[in-house]
């Protein structure tokens, strides 16, 4: 298995007005948690993303989850709003095994209220100048930003962010360099560009009969999906799942504290989701709801 999500928490301190949240019970992965679902993991998985929902740098023990996962043979990966990203910057870039940050400068705008437009610009400058810090502890820093169109109405300050960033690394110093997500504006540190997608929500799959089921099953023609092929997750109270965007759990393959990954992933559910997604076929109504198909077939999630 490439990747493993691992819900260190599913609270957040933020509402984005693009992300749907989730109907959990709010918690926080205990770091004896962790360290079970780590052995579990350790040698099976090539990435570690500490993240699924929720925001992992506000789980209070976060430096001994890390200390854990440094520990294990990963690389480790976190992606963050940014919002309390300065006061965890001496154990970020300490970690051993932390290879990447993403920063998502679309969050501060995604909860913009008249209370807070004063604070926008402290909050941009507050994630380039960590992004800087990383990059030089030999981290990389992915700065993350919707490309959503002019009308979009969260998508305002996208310009302003830009001109920030021109500020702050300019490019007639240090020349940008395109990428195939976007452009490397200093040494470790990019831009990348993402496209805004709807979640998966199996609310809106409703079929009649079974041959309405058989035809929705098959509508994806060559799409697939990387879950339970390239990604599994982990959510914060054990729960496996396919992939990151079952954000609710309603795929459930087992507990990762009542059994082992093999075990999950030889599952019966789980091989028959393995068996119809290789022929493009997609047999769980979540998956039917989920419009990040098309997106898994032209890039990787490394």
């Amino acid at each position: 298995m490439k990747n493993a999500y691992v819900e260190i928490t599913n609270i957040c301190n933020l509402a984005c007005e693009f992300c749907p949240g989730h109907d959990r019970k709010k918690r926080h992965m205990t770091v004896a948690e962790f360290r079970e679902v780590a052995a579990k993991l350790d040698g099976k998985v090539e990435n570690l993303f500490l993240h699924l929902m929720g925001e992992p740098l506000l789980h209070p023990e976060l430096e001994k989850i890390m200390q854990v996962a440094d520990s294990m043979n990963v690389k480790l990966k976190i992606t963050t709003n940014g919002t309390l990203l300065r006061g965890r910057l001496p154990f970020l870039c300490s970690s051993k095994n932390l290879r990447t940050v993403c920063i998502s400068l679309h969050s501060f705008e995604g909860n913009m209220c008249d209370d807070t437009k004063d604070r926008f610009e402290e909050y941009i400058i507050n994630c380039l100048e960590s992004a800087k810090v990383l990059a030089e502890s030999g981290k990389f820093a992915v700065l993350r930003l919707w490309n959503l169109g002019n009308e979009n109405p969260i998508n305002t300050m996208n310009e302003k962010i830009l001109n920030m960033l021109r500020q702050f690394f300019p490019p007639e110093r240090e020349p940008w360099l395109k990428t195939h997500r976007g452009e490397r504006v200093a040494d470790h540190i990019f831009l990348e560009w993402g496209e805004r997608f709807d979640w998966p929500d199996i609310s809106e799959v409703e079929y009649t009969n079974s041959e309405d089921k058989a035809e929705k099953q098959s509508e994806y023609g060559e799409d697939f999906c990387h879950g339970l092929l390239r990604q599994i997750g982990i959510l914060c109270d054990g729960t496996i799942v396919p992939c990151c965007l079952d954000r609710n759990g309603e795929i459930p393959l087992g507990n990762i504290y009542e059994t082992t990954l093999d075990e999950a992933l030889s599952s019966p559910r789980a091989k028959k989701m393995r068996d119809a997604m290789a022929h493009h076929r997609f047999i769980e109504p979540l998956c039917r709801s989920c419009g990040s198909m098309g997106k898994c077939k032209k890039q990787s999630l490394s």
